[in-house]
């Protein structure tokens, strides 16, 4: 009947822990503690895509950085005061409306989107992420990721790939005008 096209997914996960899952890629290998609190009200509609709906807020308690390297960057720990990751699907794409992890040695921002595919396991990352570090970590990063720094001091990521096979790296950028030396 009609049920069969309709995917409802809503979960309330409290307390997901992360310790246990680190993120492995070819460039990314992160490990993450703390706890995940997922909120999820979300219909996939496999007859038409665009046509689901729905949000999804994901949240850290006592959320930390135990170990990072990123395209052979070595990162210390860091504690995250702030964890928050909220999207919502119009269009058939999961849209991130605020992305944004505050710790004491970094802060990350996530923009972009997800366009979901029929089967959910192979829908397509597009996602930015815009990371500052503090000032005695910029400068060896400055020199591990000198093309994906801008003249902010912002460092540029990309999560492209799908959701089971995600790729993490860092994303080299044009610099805007900076003057020659």
């Amino acid at each position: 009947g009609m049920d069969s096209s309709s995917l409802l997914i809503g979960s309330d996960i409290e307390g997901f822990q992360l310790a246990a899952h680190p993120i492995t890629t070819d460039d990314f290998n992160v490990e993450l503690s703390g706890l995940l609190n997922l909120i999820s009200d979300i219909e996939i509609n496999r007859d038409d895509i665009k046509e689901s709906s729905g949000e999804l807020s994901l949240t850290g308690d006592d959320l930390a950085l135990n170990r990072a390297t990123i395209s052979g960057f070595d990162l210390e720990a860091t504690a995250f005061t702030e964890a928050v990751l909220e999207m919502e699907i119009e269009d058939g794409k999961a849209k991130v409306k605020k992305g944004r992890f505050v710790g004491d040695l970094l802060e990350a921002t996530i923009e972009g989107h997800i366009t979901l595919r029929k089967d959910i396991s192979r829908s397509r990352l597009s996602l930015k992420f815009l990371v500052q570090f503090d000032e005695t970590i910029d400068k060896l990063a400055k020199m591990m990721l000198k093309s994906s720094r801008d003249d902010d001091g912002v460092y540029h990521f990309k999560g492209q790939g799908t959701i089971t096979n995600p790729r993490f790296r860092a994303d080299r950028i044009n610099k805007r005008g900076s003057s020659a030396r």
